[in-house]
């Protein structure tokens, strides 16, 4: 499926609902003013579509840094998410997930599964990287979901790989602000 690119402003009265990647109910973003640029993929038959591109240009609240209270609940989610790489600890990680979510690393491998394997997965990541720093930018809320811009150094052993990423998350909550889908996008610089 081709780049089909809509440009939309959302405001905090917009009515229309927006649908990301199949992961919000058709509901009002009602949380920011901000404009985004939505296209739709689906490369090589991963079946993703939605926000995979979005240009910032943020008006109204978010453009003079005031959060509101869904844009403040997902940075508590994202400062617990820091905290859990950058100290290495996998169960911290694990327990930000529900017990049935989802953890898809790259659009072109099958998401990690449950919070077990989620838990299995950070254990492993924890047991490769030193000196982890890990920052981020919100770029949207919901009280269902959020998007934002990450990034992340660390140095990964026994290989001494000095490695960064700079990446998108979009990432689905449940009823209980425990993540149910997180999806990432991100490159890489490694020396």
């Amino acid at each position: 499926m081709g780049l089909a690119g809509v440009n939309q402003v959302v405001g905090a009265q917009h009515q229309e609902g927006l649908q990301l990647a199949g992961y919000l109910d058709p509901q009002p973003l009602r949380s920011a003013c901000f404009e985004m640029s939505f296209v739709e993929l689906d490369p090589i038959g991963t079946n993703w579509k939605g926000a995979a591109a979005l240009r910032r240009s943020f008006v109204g609240p978010l453009q003079k840094g005031l959060l509101n209270m869904e844009s403040t609940r997902f940075k508590s989610w994202l400062e617990a998410y820091g905290r859990a790489w950058t100290e290495r600890n996998a169960q911290a990680a694990a327990d930000l997930f529900a017990e049935d979510g989802t953890y898809q690393i790259t659009p072109f491998v099958e998401p990690v599964r449950g919070r077990s394997a989620i838990f299995d997965y950070w254990s492993q990541v924890a047991e490769t990287e030193r000196d982890i720093q890990f920052g981020y930018e919100i770029l949207a809320a919901t009280r269902e979901a959020g998007i934002a811009r990450w990034w992340a150094s660390f140095l990964i052993i026994p290989q001494q790989l000095q490695t960064k990423l700079d990446g998108i998350f979009l990432i689905a909550f449940d009823g209980d602000g425990r993540c149910k889908s997180l999806r990432e996008w991100w490159h890489k610089d490694q020396k």
